[in-house]
């Protein structure tokens, strides 16, 4: 081991710099590759055991597992993710659930609609929303689905002012504009 994150599972398991890891649930590591098939091979619903070399003695070790998802840069690259276009504010949008909150790293239970995209601006109006962002409510309405935003949008007449509650990056905005 080279190094050793402060809180990580390494830590939780006692490993130290230094430690030589000789087997990763019974399978022989021999260099960086043979670790890496090992955990690609390792069920993630069960613990990790790995035999160490401490100095010239033995150990084996026992490391939690937990199942880590990649930040999702462009939610747009989600062949499976139900989208659906909402002309006025120009976007596509998705229903927030069990399945986007890991992708987008968040653990809220919060409603609201996840901004996949930006459609093409035809008529050039940034109205400020990002791919990413979570619309929480509109006009001080709470949001719980993709329908109710294309509903509540719907009622709303050119000239009408809009205020979008967001979530973006942890943080809760406002963004305001006035209907088309």
């Amino acid at each position: 081991m080279s190094n050793v994150a402060p809180r990580g599972f390494a830590r939780v398991a006692r490993l130290e710099v230094g430690d030589i890891l000789t087997t990763n649930d019974g399978r022989p590591l021999d260099d960086l590759p043979s670790y890496m098939a090992a955990l690609y091979l390792h069920s993630a619903d069960q613990d990790l055991i790995i035999d160490v070399l401490r100095g010239e003695k033995q150990l084996s070790v026992v490391v939690p597992v937990q199942v880590h998802h990649e930040k999702i840069d462009d939610l747009n690259d989600l062949p499976e993710l139900q989208r659906t276009f909402i002309p006025k504010p120009n976007i596509f949008a998705s229903d927030w659930d069990d399945e986007l909150k890991p992708l987008l790293r968040k653990d809220s239970n919060d409603p609201g609609v996840v901004v996949i995209a930006q459609g093409a601006a035809s008529n050039g109006v940034d109205r400020g929303v990002q791919s990413g962002d979570i619309i929480r409510a509109v006009n001080r309405s709470p949001l719980t689905s993709v329908f109710q935003l294309q509903a509540t949008i719907h009622q709303l007449k050119a000239g009408d002012p809009v205020v979008l509650q967001i979530e973006r990056g942890g943080q809760l905005e406002f963004l305001a504009f006035e209907m088309d």
